[in-house]
């Protein structure tokens, strides 16, 4: 890997960094040491990953646009399947769908080039018949209003009420 990929690798965050002690690097998360053994850099969604597998095979996941340092025993709901359906709290929907029709200039612009939805979803987001939307078109979504994934959900009003498995199976 060259080096400006490495400088360029985020070292800490909230309740986590990486240093290096003797020549090897360490990952401090919350409190906790725990010796590097591989790095490795992937894109999922256009955002780019970095994961960090310690000595124990435990991979931890950093999210670069996030900036989120994600361990093994948790998951967000942006990492679920994006066919997955989650349902938010209030007019949450609404209100997020307002901004971005107000940022598009127009409904139809929203629908077909960023949501990549036909019009009448956007309507009915609007006029408050939908509450769900699939996990795949919340983070167009929020990636088009330029709202953070984990600010997003850490607002106690945004926060999803229930997420709903895809009623088919998948292949």
């Amino acid at each position: 890997m060259s080096n400006s990929k490495r400088k360029n690798r985020p070292t800490q965050g909230k309740g986590w960094k990486v240093v290096n002690e003797n020549g090897r690097p360490i990952l401090h998360y919350e409190g906790i040491e725990h010796p590097i053994v591989k790095v490795k850099e992937r894109y999922v969604n256009g955002e780019r990953v970095v994961d960090y597998v310690v000595e124990d095979g435990t991979k931890f996941e950093h999210r670069t646009r996030q900036g989120d340092m994600v361990p093994p025993w948790v998951t967000h709901w942006w990492q679920l399947r994006g066919t997955t359906t989650v349902y938010l709290r209030g007019c949450t929907l609404r209100e997020l769908a307002r901004k971005a029709v107000e940022r598009a200039g127009s409904q139809r612009k929203l629908a077909k080039c960023v949501l990549k939805l036909d019009q009448s979803g956007i309507s009915r987001i609007l006029s408050g018949q939908y509450k769900g939307i699939c996990i795949g078109s919340l983070r167009r979504l929020l990636d088009f209003l330029e709202t953070g994934y984990s600010s997003f959900q850490r607002d106690r009003s945004h926060r999803t009420s229930q997420i709903d498995k895809e009623s088919w199976a998948s292949v």
